[in-house]
């Protein structure tokens, strides 16, 4: 694959190179919390290409009820069109045939030559082993696009970084010239319509009022079994702020989380119950309204972090320290270092989830407690 072009450091030259694309695809693969983070590469693309006829190429979704970038994306104004193609989903155990796999690409290709495509941006997970990116390069050149952006070597960093800072230093050295992830925008840009869509599902459902206490956001499921705190300790945390703090509990999540959620609220005798309920943007609209926000780490605390919300996650042992944590702040996160760290396991048959067990209510409680008085309309403890 030929290398990427680039280009001197000249408002003009990037005026011209960006005129000179017309139809640019961006490959990214991932649910909910893959493609939030991806966010602020996104923006970057759209700034540096906002006359080009944006395509985004992820895969389609594990299984039924996990977004992908088309659910999350589509009204941003970020892509124009999305490409999904079917592909191995290795931690829901859902692995394709070999012939189905080949017989996939091919029509891939077929589809991606038909777009004529002037240029791609490679956007894969940092976790991409090398044979893969030269496997995905290869795919794009028989596919008829020349030129690939981001598929060089990241630069190295002498402190862990955070999955968007990775992403984001793929377009370093590009015509892309991505901002530092503080000063990137990393937002849905949502529209009246999904606000407004929101209030009418609370409505049709004859959601209980809140009587104007502040809402806090609870996520306690996840789609790994490993990254779930215990459902019990969600319910004592909850119990805890109304008695402090008399809040008005929404629990949110997918359509799995919907028995969790009703117990919860039957449990604390207040709340909403939206798990399963909402689309990624009208639940990202709701999360707006909220003033914290308390769960695993799931793709709805990135949801929570894209719209502003200060968030207390819960996170496992199973990946690398500090690669999924929450953009933005304030936030708190609470992990233990456990000896079987790194276990990337879906299922944690043998501990039993020792590394989320060691997180107690009461550091929980600490840590919302803290956070509660930074949000407006809060009174300090």
């Amino acid at each position: 694959m030929d290398s990427p072009a680039i280009l001197p450091q000249t408002s003009r030259s990037r005026t011209d190179e960006a005129g000179a694309v017309r139809r640019l695809l961006v490959f990214h693969v991932g649910s909910l919390g893959d493609t939030l983070v991806a966010l602020p590469a996104f923006w970057s693309v759209r700034e540096a290409y906002p006359q080009a006829r944006r395509v985004m190429l992820t895969k389609c979704p594990a299984r039924g009820g996990i977004p992908v970038g088309r659910d999350i994306l589509d009204g941003s104004g970020l892509f124009d069109d999305y490409l999904l193609f079917d592909g191995d989903h290795h931690a829901y155990g859902g692995n394709l045939r070999r012939w189905r796999k080949w017989w996939g690409a091919l029509r891939l290709i077929w589809r991606l030559r038909a777009g004529r495509f002037d240029l791609a941006v490679y956007l894969p997970p940092s976790a991409r082993e090398p044979g893969q990116v030269r496997r995905d390069l290869l795919f794009f050149r028989l596919a008829g696009i020349s030129r690939v952006l981001g598929a060089g070597p990241a630069a190295g960093s002498t402190r862990p970084l955070l999955e968007a800072e990775r992403l984001l230093a793929r377009l370093h050295g590009t015509p892309v010239h991505p901002p530092p992830l503080p000063l990137a925008r990393r937002d849905l840009a949502l529209q009246a319509t999904d606000r407004c869509t929101n209030e009418q599902w609370l409505r049709a459902r004859d959601a209980p009022l809140d009587d104007g206490r502040p809402w806090v956001a609870f996520a306690p499921g996840s789609n790994l079994p490993s990254k779930l705190w215990p459902a019990e300790r969600f319910e004592a945390v909850g119990r805890a702020l109304i008695e402090r703090h008399d809040i008005w509990p929404v629990v949110v999540g997918g359509p799995e989380d919907v028995e969790l959620a009703k117990h919860l609220v039957q449990r604390w005798g207040r709340g909403t119950q939206t798990a399963g309920g909402l689309s990624v943007r009208q639940s990202a609209a709701l999360l707006e309204r909220c003033r914290l926000f308390i769960g695993n780490d799931t793709g709805t605390m990135h949801l929570a972090a894209a719209v502003g919300l200060p968030c207390v996650a819960l996170f496992s042992a199973r990946d690398e320290a500090g690669k999924w944590e929450p953009m933005g702040s304030p936030h708190r996160v609470l992990r233990k270092q456990v000896p079987c760290a790194g276990c990337m396991l879906v299922r944690c048959d043998v501990q039993d989830r020792l590394c989320l067990r060691l997180i107690s209510v009461d550091e929980v409680l600490e840590a919302a407690e803290a956070l509660l008085p930074r949000t407006a309309g809060m009174v300090a403890p």
